[in-house]
């Protein structure tokens, strides 16, 4: 079966696409770039609409790095080192990523990698006295991204929490 080759589109055609997608979600000029390139559109073409869709506002890096930062913070638990490296890799300005957590609430940010923290250790057999396990834990909490002084001090609170309900249930007994 013969696939036909797609045919560039227009200046006009690209604009109007790249207003659709930019209309249902945040988009990044450096995922935009790469969709002209598959859309057929030549490079100046290309760096000429990404301008465009600067100047009209429809395309800001530094709003996609925070709407980014805040989505996989707040739906996919992830700390600040993992989301700068994933906005790294799309090749966003560095500023932009700089950026990305101004809009970070600390408190939430903490509560997240709380939370994480909270659910490895659900899953876990062993308690958190025990050295493996802990350090199960730190790696799994540092390879979400959460600096490692902050896995610290949550891991020793869940940890501490662990020896107080062990203690609570051997009054109980």
């Amino acid at each position: 079966m013969k696939m036909r080759s797609k045919r560039p589109i227009s200046y006009e055609e690209a604009k109007a696409r790249a207003g659709a997608l930019c209309s249902r979600c945040e988009q990044c000029s450096p995922d935009l770039l790469k969709k002209f390139q598959t859309w057929g559109l030549s490079q100046g073409d290309a760096n000429r609409l990404i301008t465009e869709l600067k100047r009209l506002r429809w395309v800001d890096d530094t709003r996609y790095a925070r709407a980014f930062a805040h989505d996989k913070v707040s739906y996919s638990g992830w700390g600040r080192h993992k989301i700068a490296a994933a906005l790294a890799a799309r090749r966003l300005p560095r500023e932009a990523v700089e950026c990305a957590f101004d809009d970070v609430d600390e408190d939430e940010y903490e509560e997240v990698a709380l939370r994480v923290v909270r659910a490895k250790v659900r899953s876990m057999k062993a308690p958190l006295s025990d050295y493996e396990t802990k350090a199960k834990v730190y790696r799994f909490a540092m390879s979400r991204g959460f600096e490692t002084s902050l896995v610290s001090r949550i891991v020793a609170r869940v940890a501490a929490e662990q020896a107080e309900e062990a203690e609570a249930e051997a009054e109980d007994e």
